[in-house]
């Protein structure tokens, strides 16, 4: 092999190992995407794109974030709080549907079937923020004490 072939293979080499090392320091410092049945309170507010009254508790919820988003979040409220979490939502303006059919995409958790409520409102929202978000939101009212959230937010 003549000197020249040597050093451009030794120089090659070289290269590949400090581009190879370099990747596994830095692999770390970037976020391969998120599948994850435990969000922080921010992550639901921040992709959800409301704001958690202060009276949830049982929160239960699923976000999924690689390219696109998809979250789903089960909560109870106090019926006080429903004008407030109306207003952080992005379905604030959008006219309610109290009668008619919804559409919840599905999520295999079994704290996500929302049954066929015998009262509730149901509102949709598909706008774009640079890209689609549809935000679905159902308030279950069965229960005159406490209201059953369902929310469903998609990002793509």
């Amino acid at each position: 092999m003549p000197r020249t072939a040597k050093v451009f293979l030794g120089i090659a080499l070289a290269g590949l190992f400090l581009l190879v090392g370099a990747g596994w320091y830095f692999l770390p410092a970037f976020n391969f995407g998120v599948n994850t049945d435990s969000p922080s309170r921010n992550d639901i507010e921040t992709v959800g794109r409301f704001k958690l009254p202060a009276s949830a508790h049982d929160i239960r919820s699923h976000l999924e974030h690689f390219q696109d988003s998809a979250l789903w979040v089960v909560f109870a409220m106090s019926p006080a709080d429903e004008a407030s979490l109306w207003q952080s939502s992005l379905c604030s303006a959008v006219s309610k549907d109290a009668t008619g059919e919804f559409y919840m995409q599905g999520i295999d958790k079994p704290w996500w079937h929302s049954g066929k409520p015998k009262a509730f409102e149901f509102r949709e929202k598909n706008s774009m923020h640079g890209r689609h978000v549809s935000q679905r939101i159902l308030i279950d009212r069965t229960s005159a004490q406490e209201l059953s959230v369902y929310i469903e937010v998609l990002e793509s």
